[in-house]
C-alpha cells in the first residue's frame, strides 16, 4: 500500500507521526448510515477510550441510540455547521462525515456551506482546541464521472458536480490546516447492512425490488461500471486511519 500528497508524489508506510491508540473520538454526522456503522464499529471494538456522536438536534441522537441499542460508552453532542461547530475539549480525533449530500432536492449552495465552509470553520475550531488529527470523509466524485473506475490517489481531482467540487475544496482546506493532522479518505459508493441502511439508493434499491419480485432499473446501455466498497471495511479503514502514520507534510490522501 502507499498513498499520496496532492501533488503525487508517492509515500512509504513509514512517516514521522503514528499513534497507538484512537483517544476520544468524535464522530460528525453520526446519524447517517456511514456514521451509524462507524459509532456501532468503535462501541464494539473498544478501539476509542471514548466516543462522542456528533449530531444536529437531541431527538436525532436519541434516535441513534435507539437503533444502536446504546445503554452506556457513548456520548451524544449537538452542533451544526458551519454556524456551530460541535464541543472538541476532550476530543483528540474527529472522523468528520457530516456533509450535504446530493439529493433530488439538494441545493448546490448548500453543497459549499456545509462541506467547504462548515469544514473551514470546523478545522479552525479544531485547531484552536488541541485536536490531533482530523479524518475528513471524502468522495471518489472528486475524480469525475469521465474516466472509468478504479481511480489511483495520484490522479488529478476533476470533479464534475458542486457536491464532488465542495468535497475537493474541503481536502485543500485539510492540506492546508497547518497543526493538525489530516487524512482525506476518498470513499466510493457505500453499500451494506447495518443501522440507517438508504435503502432507497443503488444496490440496496436493486436487492428490494428483487425481494418484491419487481423488475430492476437499467440506465443506459447497462454497461457502466461503478466502484463499491461494504459499510464494514469502511468502518473498519476508518478506524485504521484514525490512527496510521502520515508524511511529514502532516496530511495525507487514501481511497
Amino acid at each position: 500500500k502507499t498513498r499520496s500528497d496532492p501533488n503525487g508524489r508517492a509515500e512509504s508506510n513509514h512517516s514521522s507521526s503514528r499513534r497507538n491508540r484512537l483517544g476520544n473520538v468524535l464522530v460528525t454526522g453520526a446519524s447517517g448510515y456511514i456514521g451509524a456503522n462507524l459509532i456501532q464499529h468503535l462501541l464494539d471494538t473498544g478501539q476509542a477510550q471514548s466516543v462522542h456522536a456528533g449530531v444536529r438536534t437531541k431527538g436525532r441522537g436519541e434516535d441513534l441510540c435507539a437503533a444502536l441499542g446504546a445503554t452506556g460508552g457513548l456520548r451524544v453532542v449537538t452542533g451544526s455547521l458551519p454556524e456551530e461547530p460541535w464541543p472538541l475539549g476532550e476530543i483528540d480525533t474527529v472522523v468528520h462525515l457530516a456533509a450535504a449530500r446530493p439529493t433530488g432536492n439538494g441545493k448546490p449552495a448548500s453543497f459549499f456551506e456545509v462541506n467547504a465552509e462548515g469544514t473551514r470553520r470546523l478545522l479552525e475550531h479544531a485547531t484552536a482546541e488541541g485536536v490531533h488529527r482530523i479524518v475528513f470523509i471524502s468522495s471518489q466524485a472528486i475524480y469525475g464521472t469521465g474516466r472509468t473506475p478504479p481511480w489511483p490517489e495520484t490522479m488529478t481531482p476533476d470533479p464534475e458536480t458542486p457536491y464532488g467540487l465542495s468535497k475537493w475544496i474541503g481536502e485543500q482546506l485539510c492540506m492546508n490546516a497547518g497543526a493538525v493532522e489530516t487524512i482525506a479518505w476518498r470513499v466510493a459508493r457505500v453499500f451494506g447492512k447495518g443501522p440507517n441502511m438508504r435503502w432507497d439508493q443503488f444496490p440496496h434499491n436493486d436487492v428490494t425490488r428483487v425481494c418484491q419480485n419487481e423488475p430492476l432499473e437499467i440506465y443506459g446501455d447497462g454497461a457502466q461500471r461503478m466502484d463499491l466498497v461494504n459499510v464494514s471495511d469502511v468502518c473498519s479503514a476508518i478506524a485504521t486511519a484514525c490512527t496510521v502514520g502520515v508524511p511529514s507534510s502532516r496530511h495525507a490522501v487514501f481511497n
